[in-house]
Formats: C-alpha cells, structure tokens, sequence
C-alpha cells in the first residue's frame, strides 16, 4: 500500500462539472417523467360496462406493497386493473353471478398496470359508486403536478451548486 492510496483524492474542475450536468440531466429526466405520468383529463376517458367474467390478484412488490384486481369485463377483449378495492371484497364480488362492473380508461393509455394490462380509473359496481375517476386520480396528480417535479428541482439545485463550486475553484 503507498502512501498516496491514503490520501484523499481532490475532485478535478472536470468531475465537479461532470457531477452538475449529471444532477441537470437527472431534473431533466424527472420532469419528462413526470409530464408522461400524467393522468388524462376525465373527459377523455371511454367507459366500459359489462358482467365480470375473470378475476385475478397481483400482489406488487416493495415498500408500497399494494395489491391490485386484475379481470376482464365480458364482451371487451382487454384486461383491466384496479386498486380501489381489496382482495377479499373482489373476491366476494366474484362469487356474486352476474355481478355488473363499469370502469374507465384512457384510450390512448399510456399507463399500464403491467404487460398490457390497461389502469382504470373508478369502479362502479351494480351501479353503486366505489371510487370516482377523480378520486382514482388523486395520487397520480400528487405525484405528476408536486412530488417529481420538486426532485426534479432539487436536482437542478444539486446541480448548479456542484457547477458554481466547480467554477470557483
């Protein structure tokens, strides 16, 4: 072992400029996402109805591990996923025959549950109102309106501070 491997290393006036266009790039990043994650207008969603004819449940993965109901609404060829109900009230809806279900979706959707499976928004079952399409799309417009766009400016500052500290240098 040298001595030099014990020593700090200095940053070069390149690897702090690097490191700011670096947290520029992710900001950037995070506001393209972020106008993508946005949730479409109501207006522009198209409703299906029809009896429920498959369920399934997918539990997903992480610290907000929520579990969303994966089925089919009978005469739509789609698959369609929604949270706004638990496991076991789903359940107790499929045992119920010819239990009517109406959703929305955007038909230009861009947000899929997983592999295809479409994002609704509201439920309503045998015309009783289970979640509203606004309500559905509350935690999405939190998301895509205030929680990634203050990241993406908290990258930006990142950013600009690592380049002003490199230029002072």
């Amino acid at each position: 072992m040298r001595v030099s491997d014990l020593v700090p290393r200095q940053s070069s006036l390149r690897d702090r400029v690097r490191g700011g266009a670096r947290g520029f790039a992710f900001g950037v990043a995070l506001l393209l996402y972020a106008f993508y994650m946005r949730p479409p207008a109501v207006g522009v969603l198209t409703s299906v109805s029809g009896p429920l004819t498959e369920l399934s449940f997918h539990t997903r993965p992480g610290w907000q591990s929520s579990t969303f109901a994966y089925f089919k609404v009978g005469g739509h060829p789609e698959e369609f996923c929604s949270s706004a109900l638990g496991r076991d009230s789903m359940r107790s809806l499929a045992r119920r025959p010819g239990v009517t279900v109406e959703v929305r979706y955007n038909p230009r959707g861009n947000l899929f549950c997983r592999n295809g499976v479409i994002k609704t928004y509201g439920l309503i079952v045998d015309g009783i109102i289970i979640q509203s399409p606004h309500s559905s799309q509350w935690a999405q417009k939190v998301l895509a309106y205030f929680m990634i766009p203050g990241f993406a400016l908290f990258a930006f500052w990142l950013g600009l501070r690592q380049s002003a500290r490199a230029c002072q240098r």
